[in-house]
């Protein structure tokens, strides 16, 4: 099964203040005197907007991630009491109209700076914070929540989900990599499983959406990649982004290092997740 092809709105559809306002204002009169206005960042999957000073309204930028509303708009009430540090609040769900084409959400806004670009006083104490934000949503019951599938592009899921690009990926680079070694690790990686209860998963905790007050972890933002899976995923996108901040380091060394690099990569992410899911095991 291929990774599912986000379709991005035509020019024709742009969401923008004017289309934000408007929905607003037909959907939810209460609230049409309010300012819109865009944030400062903006992620892929949303286009977010200010409205008010304490509000913001979420809208998916492509039929792929609008699958995630409901979902957010359902289970975030529910995992909120549940969980020591702050989480979006939703307070409407929006529907189709003006030429938008999905349904769209307005939730509370949460003050803080990501922690991509904010001041972390003690990062000892931010990861200890992270870590029991983790272990508590794997500790809520599962019962009726959402599977991997499409919603969140699998994450949690079956790696055999990615296998076809996977080998496509490997095909592509035949000329620089040692195509057997590099196919053994992936078939060891996908024989792996998940041998216990599944478990909530964020599925993209990443610096963007962690947000800091104070020095202090705050809030954990984004939930569109929430389902019931395995927390292996948790590691990957760990591992994701320090590879990457280590690939800008090495990108000066000659291309004999590539190989070297490709492979010691793989190696560390079967490793990886591998270990992850025992550690996991620790802590729960």
């Amino acid at each position: 099964m291929s990774h599912p092809v986000a379709v991005e709105l035509d020019e024709n559809q742009m969401i923008d203040e004017k289309l934000v306002y408007l929905l607003v204002a037909s959907q939810f009169p209460q609230w049409k005197d309010l300012p819109v206005r865009p944030v400062a960042v903006q992620g892929w999957d949303n286009r977010t907007f200010h409205l008010g000073k304490q509000m913001l309204v979420r809208m998916p930028s492509a039929a792929e991630y609008a699958m995630k509303v409901e979902k957010e708009q359902k289970w975030l009430p529910r995992l909120a009491p549940l969980l020591p540090l702050s989480i979006p609040e939703p307070l409407a769900m929006g529907e189709p109209g003006g030429g938008y084409p999905w349904r769209w959400s307005i939730y509370r806004w949460i003050e803080g700076n990501t922690a991509g670009s904010a001041y972390i006083a003690d990062l000892c104490d931010f990861a200890t914070s992270l870590a029991q934000f983790l272990i508590a949503l794997q500790r809520i019951d599962t019962t009726d929540g959402p599977l991997p599938g499409p919603h969140n592009f699998y994450r949690g899921g079956k790696l055999t989900t990615y296998d076809a690009e996977t080998r496509h990926a490997i095909d592509a680079l035949k000329s620089k990599i040692d195509v057997d070694t590099v196919t053994k690790i992936w078939e060891e990686g996908i024989a792996t499983t998940w041998q216990f209860p599944s478990v909530w998963v964020h599925g993209d905790i990443s610096a963007g959406n962690l947000l800091v007050q104070e020095g202090k972890l705050s809030a954990v933002i984004d939930f569109g990649g929430l389902a019931v899976g395995d927390p292996a995923c948790l590691g990957g996108y760990f591992l994701i982004n320090l590879l990457r901040y280590l690939l800008k380091l090495v990108t000066h060394f000659v291309e004999y290092f590539e190989e070297c690099l490709l492979l010691g990569i793989i190696e560390v992410i079967i490793t990886f997740f591998t270990s992850f899911r025992i550690k996991v095991l620790v802590y729960l």
